[in-house]
């Protein structure tokens, strides 16, 4: 009799391929859930994270606020003077109407230079 044509042993061979694949399947079932176990801590340990660099970074802006608030602005930068460049600019800015707040922040000097140099500048003209 031919083994492989026998009723039993196909049966036997199902048998084990079934117990295979259930073997499989709750090996797989059981890995499934212990990634979604570390997935969860790994989630929660982002979320404190996310939390601390938040509660950092408004630490961070209200001792930026409280360090604008307290310094006042510099009245002269330092570095920044006026050349005849910066001078021919503030005379053409003045002649289009800007303000000397407005020339003095666009030329990144000091307001009293430039109100300075606008007075001088009047005084000549009206002795010419």
């Amino acid at each position: 009799m031919n083994l492989i044509v026998h009723p039993i042993f196909q049966l036997s061979v199902l048998g084990a391929s079934l117990l295979g694949a259930l073997a499989l399947f709750v090996n797989l079932k059981r890995e499934n859930a212990a990634l979604r176990r570390r997935l969860g801590i790994e989630s929660v340990v982002a979320h404190e994270a996310v939390e601390s660099m938040r509660t950092s970074l408004r630490h961070l802006e209200k001792r930026l606020e409280d360090q604008q608030g307290s310094a006042p602005a510099p009245a002269f930068l330092p570095g920044a003077s006026m050349n005849l460049t910066k001078r021919g600019e503030a005379l053409r800015l003045h002649r289009r109407g800007e303000p000397a707040e407005r020339i003095a922040s666009a030329l990144q000097l000091p307001r009293n230079e430039v109100e300075l140099l606008l007075k001088v500048h009047r005084t000549v003209v009206e002795l010419a």
